[in-house]
């Protein structure tokens, strides 16, 4: 019996310190869990900083190209209502008068690139980070965002390309004349004839331009207002996951 209640001690101290080791194994798993959560967390936030960084330059790039006050390259707004004045102008017939405001005019925004920033994005898509970065409604907006601005620059290229030759149509007449307002010392307006003619190949040649740069600068004007919105949008996104 005395044997028996030592061995009956000795079991349940060893079932013990099983238990206690099990529980010690256990703590440790959940704290490894819990450090490592906290490590990804924090580098989450960092990512997500970044991020908004990135977003807030982009902004501000879209913004420029927007209002951008340039003598040289006018802001898409201005370059927006610079053709459409001209166009008009060009349908009530040219003056003498209103040669130098075509002259100094330019209604062409210069077809820039948008240059998104997307560093952070990238680094993210090339480690594979991106996914354990928040939600997946978080990501989901994240990778939409980014793929909407790939378009958006595919789309600026090639209407930018469809500007260039815009210009191109009227540049041995207007343009032409424009050049030479600028830089001649001694411009005569009655060397160019067509200017008076609305009839003339040349003036034809100038509406078509204006036309062009209307239409596809608007275009690109309200991509770039839409593109501001979804930057603006997708900011807040990523401060609401923020502590």
């Amino acid at each position: 019996m005395f044997k028996g209640n030592r061995f009956t001690r000795y079991l349940v101290y060893a079932l013990g310190e099983i238990v206690l080791v099990v529980i010690g194994i256990m703590i440790a798993i959940q704290l490894n869990e819990w450090n490592a959560n906290r490590k990804l967390q924090n580098e989450n936030y960092l990512y997500i900083r970044k991020m908004i960084g990135d977003l807030k330059a982009t902004q501000s790039r879209l913004d420029l190209l927007l209002h951008q006050n340039d003598p040289v390259w006018p802001s898409f707004k201005q370059a927006v209502k610079n053709a459409d004045t001209l166009l008009k102008l060009s349908y009530a017939g040219f003056s003498e008068e209103d040669i130098d405001f075509i002259g100094k005019t330019t209604a062409f925004q210069g077809g820039s690139m948008l240059n998104i920033t997307d560093n952070t994005y990238q680094e993210l898509m090339g480690t594979g980070k991106l996914y354990t970065l928040g939600s997946d409604s978080l990501v989901a907006s994240i990778v939409r965002y980014y793929t909407i601005c790939e378009r958006e620059e595919i789309y600026n290229i090639s209407n930018r390309d469809l500007l260039w030759h815009g210009l191109q149509v009227s540049e041995k007449g207007f343009g032409k004349m424009k050049m030479d307002y600028e830089l001649a010392t001694n411009f005569e307006l009655s060397d160019y004839p067509f200017y008076f003619d609305p009839k003339s190949e040349e003036y034809h040649n100038y509406q078509i331009t204006l036309r062009y740069l209307l239409l596809g600068q608007r275009i690109n004007m309200s991509k770039i207002e839409m593109l501001i919105r979804e930057t603006e949008t997708l900011q807040l996104q990523l401060k609401h996951a923020l502590p």
